[in-house]
């Protein structure tokens, strides 16, 4: 019954998160703990960074057909809101488990044909930057952190200087016209036994996956705190924790 309620609706990942986003307002989405104070991002906060990194990739990717956004990364809050970024503006995204090997990362660029990949720390930069004349379709190249700025590999901050380049009507249009048969992700396996194996996941699944979750586990709601401690290259780090904080609001 609720599959065909999601299909009869078009209820898309998009449409989710704007309804718990409008909802929730000034209450806390994610909380990023430091050494020294724990940081709190609120609903209006999200979403709002969200909004500017869709306007960004959607600008910087405008002419690369059917290519896709990669994201290499460990868990950190940037890596969570790209994500929502492209999840929520029907920019298709790979996700690229950190701990791949060099061969395993180009495999994944070519095989999903990426144009651009956003690199966590400086780690998987070294990764990515030792196969990155080798990938065949890649174009660009995002990192999240500051400090592993170089030539030819352009900061965060920088592409968000792209925003202007499409307006929230085009945005808003765009999220109207994604549909619950659309690819929204690529998750990889780790590559364990063997070449990684892409999984394809439509807005159906992880909208379905969402209300599957909340009738297996009732007594979660918006009062409770998720750990978000798996990698969120991860299906339950990034389906269950990660997502579990949108669809619950907890």
């Amino acid at each position: 019954r609720f599959l065909d309620l999601i299909d009869r609706s078009d209820y898309t990942f998009p449409r989710l998160f704007a309804q718990r986003a409008a909802a929730s307002g000034n209450r806390p989405l994610f909380r990023v703990p430091g050494t020294t104070r724990t940081r709190t991002v609120t609903w209006h906060q999200a979403a709002g960074r969200v909004d500017l990194i869709a306007r960004s990739l959607m600008a910087v990717t405008r002419d690369d057909g059917d290519r896709r956004i990669a994201i290499l990364s460990r868990n950190r809050l940037e890596m969570a809101l790209v994500d929502l970024a492209c999840l929520t503006s029907g920019l298709e995204n790979v996700m690229i488990p950190a701990t791949a090997s060099e061969a395993d990362v180009l495999y994944i660029l070519d095989h999903a044909r990426v144009a651009t990949v956003i690199v966590g720390g400086r780690e998987e930069l070294a990764t990515l930057l030792a196969v990155r004349d080798r990938a065949t379709a890649l174009r660009r190249v995002v990192t999240l952190d500051p400090e592993a700025a170089r030539p030819g590999v352009e900061l965060l901050e920088a592409l968000l200087g792209h925003a202007g380049e499409v307006t929230a009507d085009e945005l808003f249009k765009r999220r109207h016209r994604v549909r619950v048969d659309d690819v929204a992700t690529v998750m990889y396996t780790s590559g364990t036994t063997g070449t990684p194996k892409g999984i394809v996941f439509s807005h159906r699944n992880i909208v379905y996956k969402r209300f599957a979750r909340a009738l297996a586990l009732p007594e979660i709601g918006e009062d409770d705190v998720f750990v978000a401690y798996l990698p969120m290259f991860h299906t339950f780090g990034r389906f269950l924790e990660m997502m579990g904080c949108v669809f619950w609001g907890a």
